[in-house]
């Protein structure tokens, strides 16, 4: 069996052989990235990266000692995000992880905010044509709906009573959506290990509603 290990912040899971990895991952094993050498048992690096790159989109980083120009090309090749050689230091690795998670999560996190603009519209126009009953059979569990005036006044929540709920005025997304028509913001959860994306549209009758995911 695999290894798994946890802390706070990180999961990571060693397995001793690259088909009981591919195993896992045919399971419905999810990863934020794979670390893979090149020399390993029953299956080498490259053999497991191809078979890894078929349909799935998760990124690879090869730590291994095979160096050579031919070998760097190939796992390029096949669809390695980065191959780092053997000895290395932390400070290297952890500079690497860095930069491949933090270029995917930037892609990642504008490609939510493009959908969540657009489901945005989409609920807004809607409301404009239903009113509040929209709301009635609409399914917000893996969304957070709110609707309130142009002087902040929450008029309905999808999760809160709107009558307990603080002014929604000073929040970026709703000043820009009344100066704009629309606008969007990022903001963490108080650990900081939760980044939410919020976007808001403008009602042509003068109201904003705000959808938070």
């Amino acid at each position: 069996r695999y290894q798994v290990e946890r802390n706070a912040e990180i999961t990571s899971a060693a397995f001793q052989s690259p088909l009981e990895l591919l195993a896992e991952i045919e399971k419905g094993m999810r990863f934020d990235i794979l670390l893979l050498d090149v020399l390993m048992p029953n299956l080498d690096g490259f053999a497991v990266c191809r078979a890894v790159r078929e349909g799935r989109g998760v990124p690879i980083l090869f730590l291994t000692a095979l160096g050579g120009e031919k070998d760097v090309l190939r796992g390029y090749a096949l669809g390695a995000d980065d191959y780092v050689t053997k000895p290395f230091s932390l400070a290297v690795l952890l500079a690497t992880l860095a930069l491949i998670l933090g270029a995917l999560y930037t892609y990642f996190s504008d490609v939510q905010a493009e959908q969540l603009r657009l489901q945005t519209a989409l609920v807004a126009h809607a409301l404009e044509r239903e009113g509040v009953s929209y709301f009635d059979d609409l399914d917000t569990s893996d969304r957070r709906i709110t609707w309130i005036a142009t002087d902040g006044t929450v008029l309905y929540d999808s999760r809160s009573d709107s009558g307990g709920m603080e002014n929604h005025l000073e929040r970026e997304e709703v000043k820009a959506a009344l100066a704009t028509g629309s606008g969007t913001s990022f903001r963490y959860s108080d650990t900081l290990m939760e980044r939410y994306i919020y976007t808001a549209q403008r009602l042509s009758d003068g109201t904003d509603r705000k959808s938070v995911v």
